[in-house]
């Protein structure tokens, strides 16, 4: 119930993570877009194949379209469905069904990989790390958007967010380190993304208090809020490279 709330707010971008809203941003396809031109941005050349993880309904596979040719754009997904809808929108995109913490691809496969706001999920952040490092090519880069979670917010999600809790910055640096990338540059977008969305949202409840009386969306919107501010620790972009 809460996602279809979302979903109403949202749109149908296929866009289905919080954002980057800058000032000037007025709706969430456009903060989402913002989102992967800010982590392109750790991207020196944009060249070559890159690889889109967890690409959900290819929202952001189709956005990359705009930096690289589509012939060098490979998006997996573990969700059979949304790999469905993601095909149906780029027909000539390179998709496939894959676990992203054991990719199929050869060694050096890739000259960038992308995944935003799902490394969290990963069963685990680490194994994932080490195979987007074993995929690229030397000198290629990592970037992603990921979601520090607060302990307490394990107690309620799956054992693999139970081992992807960091809450030491410097442990989430080295698990980059570990897994062999260097120049590992984090960014807190907490407040481009958590804080922002959430103001976005206020906006949308007033708006629409204002042509209807039906108090109930809003409600569950003000919980779905109130748990994202109070399970969020950092919300943070990072750019990393293969040495």
């Amino acid at each position: 119930m809460y996602a279809d709330d979302v979903r109403s707010i949202w749109g149908d971008s296929d866009f289905c993570n919080f954002g980057y809203w800058r000032p000037e941003t007025t709706d969430h396809k456009q903060a989402c877009e913002n989102l992967v031109d800010t982590l392109l941005a750790f991207i020196p050349e944009k060249r070559g194949r890159i690889l889109d993880v967890a690409c959900g309904l290819g929202a952001t596979t189709r956005h990359l379209a705009n930096y690289f040719p589509k012939s060098s754009i490979v998006g997996i997904n573990i969700s059979e469905k949304q790999l469905g809808t993601a095909k149906g929108k780029m027909p000539n995109g390179g998709f496939a069904r894959m676990d992203a913490v054991t990719l199929a691809f050869r060694d050096a496969s890739f000259d960038s990989v992308i995944c935003v706001e799902a490394a969290f999920h990963f069963d685990t952040r680490a194994h994932f790390l080490r195979e987007a490092c074993r995929v690229l090519k030397p000198g290629g880069r990592l970037v992603l958007s990921d979601i520090l979670a607060h302990r307490w917010v394990s107690r309620f999600r799956s054992s693999a967010t139970v081992r992807n809790v960091t809450v030491d910055p410097g442990e989430y640096r080295e698990a980059y380190v570990a897994s062999g990338f260097r120049d590992v540059q984090i960014i807190d977008a907490t407040t481009e993304s958590i804080n922002r969305l959430c103001r976005y949202h206020r906006r949308w409840c007033a708006s629409r208090l204002s042509r209807s009386w039906d108090l109930r969306p809003l409600f569950r919107l003000m919980l779905f809020d109130l748990a994202l501010l109070a399970g969020t620790r950092q919300y943070l972009l990072v750019g990393a490279r293969k040495p």
